[in-house]
């Protein structure tokens, strides 16, 4: 579980560029985000900072604490997307991302109260599917 931080679905497309959103998670004091854990190696470590564009500063690699499910803190490398000091902007992810996440959150048997959170944000009056 990653404390005190929020699920959004958020774009960094410069202005004048169709936005594009994706999953992120921002601070946010009270809120949670459950997640699952991976062991990965520095070859796994490349790959992951290369789809996630880390060296073009699309997203930004942390490490952070998360907790595991028995109550053990652990430090976990979370990618946050780098806004380069834009104000988000917020918007439904595709209908593709949206399928993957929700097939994650069910593999993983995880709550997904964070995941609806999000999209009620976005709208108010969407449904839980």
């Amino acid at each position: 579980m990653l404390r005190e931080h929020e699920l959004t679905f958020e774009s960094n497309a410069p202005p004048g560029r169709r936005p594009a959103y994706y999953a992120n998670v921002r601070p946010r004091w009270g809120a949670a985000v459950a997640g699952a854990l991976y062991e990965i190696d520095a070859r796994d470590l490349a790959a992951l900072d290369a789809y996630e564009e880390v060296g073009a500063g699309i997203y930004d690699r942390l490490e952070l604490s998360v907790f595991r499910a028995d109550g053990r803190r652990e430090a976990a490398l979370v990618y946050r997307m780098n806004l380069r000091g834009r104000p988000p902007r917020y918007g439904f992810p595709s209908d593709e991302q949206l399928r993957q996440i929700r097939a994650g959150y069910a593999d993983w048997g995880l709550d997904r109260r964070a995941l609806d959170a999000a999209l009620s944000r976005i709208n108010p009056h969407f449904r839980r599917g």
